[in-house]
């Protein structure tokens, strides 16, 4: 609510400041995107709140984060170590970096795999076969073109189910549009840059008539 001292410019500008974060929360791009997810009803949902505020908050993909074991280097002198279990400690953080950069691994299982086929800062919409009700939750974990090259803890609520054919498949398909519910801000920043990053590679190809 815009204060009652607020002036008359102010206010203009607090409301084209609010209307362009809106704009760019909303803008939408086809994309393809392999996801994973789980499905919950409300009772499920809530239980799952419940133990996530349970559970202490750990940085996953922060590099500057990571947290490693001390170094177990007996130091004689200021120039005496030793060699061999330095390399081994560097070699471990190697191997912990490269399991990141190549995908690693979710922190959790998810029961199924689709495709994101489009994509905004408020939310996504998934193609799938599989029947998937109205006002369903979902745990969604994106696998993205950056680094780390996966997203999770995304909660998201089914909002509408779109019926489309599939080329010659006699499966009907559906187009589950899904609404971000819980989703950090940093996280949505990076969705959405993503989101205009398609919408560009898309004008250019319709400009060299691709």
């Amino acid at each position: 609510m815009i204060s009652a001292n607020t002036s008359y410019g102010e206010s203009e500008s607090l409301m084209d400041e609010r209307e362009n974060i809106e704009k760019r929360e909303f803008a939408r791009a086809r994309v393809s995107l392999p996801v994973q997810y789980n499905i919950f009803d409300l009772e499920e949902y809530n239980k799952l709140r419940e133990k996530r505020k349970a559970e202490p908050q750990v940085c996953q993909h922060n590099l500057l984060a990571i947290t490693f074991p001390p170094t177990p280097i007996s130091r004689r002198e200021e120039t005496d170590y030793d060699i061999r279990e330095c390399l081994e400690i560097i070699n471990n953080k190697l191997d912990y970096l490269i399991g990141l950069i190549i995908g690693g691994v979710p922190r959790k299982e998810y029961k199924y795999r689709d495709v994101v086929v489009e994509l905004s800062g408020a939310g996504l919409r998934i193609m799938t076969c599989r029947p998937i009700s109205p006002l369903m939750y979902l745990d969604i974990c994106l696998i993205v073109p950056f680094f780390p090259y996966f997203i999770d803890d995304i909660y998201g609520q089914v909002k509408r189910i779109i019926s489309v054919q599939e080329g010659d498949s006699p499966e009907e398909a559906h187009e589950v549009a899904v609404e971000f519910i819980e989703i950090e801000d940093s996280v949505r920043e990076k969705l959405i840059q993503l989101t205009f990053e398609k919408q560009r590679e898309l004008l250019r190809s319709r400009r060299e008539g691709k």
